[in-house]
């Protein structure tokens, strides 16, 4: 039996009905008494991961509420999504935290977004919701109205606490010194050991979801380029995908290349940005500033054959919008390979040195198993030997077509080795982008699909690799062809939460660089 066989077969004695089409996830239904045994059934027969978990408000007088659950098969290339109807007098179901871990925070957003309750859930406080908001908004149901001010009070909520003589707590944030979006951290020692870490965002929440609702994908295009500055391309990419899942079309050949060089182009300068940022965390000055030259470097690339530094406005539902030609993206690679060596003769002087090697090796470990557990993805999960990678595990655009490539891992889960999982990842990328130019059509051809109106009730999933992991964006269309729910779930928000796994026993002083070596996004948390 193939696996998709395996999936089928699960879906066929679980779910009402099933389907799959268009290359969209497998889609069932399962009522809400069985959507934990169902999920619980997935987990141990098909080695499910959780990728999103998110609900639904279709804003009618009867079955107005859903909840939507999306699975990560592991050893097939599709999702498998479930939809779970909850009565209008009984917006409750059990708590999939004890299931999946990695549930806690969108059962806290969900509750607060849309006033559905996760029964038993080990975490009751609010996520999004800070304070002053009325007890009966819910911001992402129909019937709120975008537009309409309510009172905020940014309030910091109960931490862990950890009793005993000599603890002492240590708040870090929600505002910082650098340039950098709030977040707050609650740390508690003893001396200078670290005990617990409790990590609070959604201090700016944006409301993009909220945002993206009625308007056509054009007009959401600029909120999904925008959520991130360091993931534009991902993001963008995340949602034009779901946007052409829904439609039932591909992008032609040439576009699919040039999305494949823009992903990891934004990738390099992450991954050289990342690695400037470990070093800062310990002080190595020289390194740091070394290594932003070469970002800079990178990005002025970006700006000078794409027309932006973050490649914003290039990536367009159905293809992109431009591209520079043949013989200036053989330039561009030519300008890269140089750049990467003296990033490999800059980064040797910091792993010949014994103080960055004593702090970075055996420090701020994630285990393989809290890395599996907490669903954990990108560079983090991988340097913690969780073989994961939306490139090859869901190809996607060109990296369905170019030749095999491999996905490093390590084992060592420290600091140290998600310093080196950046540096062992750019040969890939470099390798992927000179790959896809040189597949690139000779002869002129199209570099947009046409979008067609997209039928009533339609839905699409997208996600792909960004530098921190994988980037999920599910969206629903009305009977207009305008989009009725737009969710999303980033890498940082499956990641964060591996941090505080990671800090016990660790020095004060650790915390940053321990921090740094993940490199998260709170735009990512604060949509």
């Amino acid at each position: 039996m193939t696996h998709f066989n395996a999936v089928e077969g699960f879906l066929s004695i679980w779910t009402i009905d099933y389907h799959i089409e268009n290359d969209r996830p497998f889609f069932g239904r399962v009522e809400r008494d069985r959507l934990f045994c169902c999920l619980e059934s997935a987990k141990s027969e098909l080695g499910a991961r959780l990728s999103m978990l998110t609900a639904r408000d279709y804003g009618r007088m009867n079955d107005r509420f859903s909840l939507l659950v999306i699975l990560d098969i592991p050893a097939t290339t599709s999702y498998l999504a479930i939809e779970t109807p909850l009565p209008d007098d009984n917006l409750t179901y059990r708590s999939l935290t004890p299931l999946f871990p990695n549930a806690s925070w969108p059962e806290r957003e969900i509750r607060d977004m849309f006033g559905i309750t996760a029964c038993d859930t080990p975490d009751t406080r609010p996520f999004i919701r800070k304070g002053a908001w009325p007890a009966d908004l819910f911001p992402l149901r129909k019937d709120i109205s975008p537009h309409r001010a309510y009172p905020i009070e940014r309030v910091l909520l109960p931490t862990t606490v950890v009793e005993g003589e000599g603890v002492i707590e240590v708040p870090v944030g929600p505002i910082h010194a650098g340039i950098i979006e709030p977040g707050h951290f609650r740390i508690q020692v003893i001396g200078d050991t670290l005990l617990s870490l409790d990590a609070q965002f959604a201090f700016c929440h944006r409301g993009i979801e909220k945002l993206a609702e009625g308007r056509d994908p054009l007009g959401a295009l600029l909120l999904a380029e925008r959520q991130c500055g360091t993931c534009s391309v991902s993001n963008t990419l995340s949602f034009c995908l779901a946007v052409e899942n829904a439609a039932g079309i591909s992008v032609p050949p040439r576009a699919a290349y040039i999305r494949v060089i823009l992903a990891e182009l934004e990738r390099l300068y992450n991954h050289v940005n990342d690695i400037a940022a470990i070093a800062a965390g310990i002080g190595m000055a020289f390194v740091t500033q070394q290594g932003l030259v070469l970002k800079e470097e990178l990005q002025r690339i970006n700006a000078g054959f794409f027309g932006h530094r973050f490649l914003r406005n290039v990536v367009i539902p159905g293809g992109i919008r431009s591209y520079p030609g043949i013989d200036p993206l053989n330039e561009m690679v030519e300008l890269l390979a140089p750049i990467v060596r003296r990033l490999d003769s800059i980064v040797a002087v910091a792993i010949g040195n014994s103080i960055f090697q004593d702090r970075l090796e055996n420090t701020g470990i994630l285990t393989r198993s809290n890395a599996n557990e907490l669903g954990g993805v990108g560079p983090a999960a991988r340097a913690s030997g969780v073989s994961i990678d939306t490139r090859c595990d869901h190809p996607y655009d060109g990296y369905r077509i170019l030749p095999g490539f491999d996905i490093p891992t390590r084992h060592e889960c420290d600091v140290m080795a998600r310093f080196r999982m950046r540096l062992d990842e750019i040969p890939t990328t470099l390798a992927l982008i000179e790959a896809a130019v040189k597949s690139l059509p000779v002869v002129s051809s199209p570099i947009a699909a046409t979008i067609p109106i997209i039928a009533p009730g339609s839905w699409g999933f997208g996600a792909t690799e960004s530098a921190r992991g994988e980037n999920c964006v599910f969206i629903a269309f009305d009977a207009h062809g305008r989009i009725d729910r737009y969710a999303v779930r980033t890498a940082s928000y499956l990641n964060w939460p591996l941090i505080p796994t990671t800090v016990r026993g660790n020095i004060l002083p650790d915390f940053p660089l321990i921090n740094k070596s993940f490199e998260l996004c709170y735009a990512d948390v604060d949509r």
